[in-house]
């Protein structure tokens, strides 16, 4: 059994296709974390990453469900 969810990147995130947004599928269970590393990004970008699953702060721990709507983003900071 698999999902399909809904990933949305916003600024400098590398993209899949060059896509800003896409639909991915993914095993039944699976978390924001396994999610992270199918996108192919290394652990050290991960740790910088914001994602916000269906309108909430998620963490890399979260299970994941069929329709999830994924915003993945990095902080912005300047000076």
């Amino acid at each position: 059994m698999s999902i399909v969810v809904k990933v949305s990147i916003i600024g400098v995130l590398k993209r899949p296709n060059n896509d800003n947004d896409f639909e991915i599928e993914l095993p039944a269970n699976s978390t924001l974390g396994s999610l992270l590393h199918k996108l192919d990004y290394s652990e050290d970008h991960i740790n910088y990453i914001i994602p916000i699953i269906n309108g909430k702060k998620g963490h890399l721990r979260v299970v994941l469900n069929n329709d999830d709507e994924i915003t993945l983003t990095l902080p912005v900071g300047g000076g």
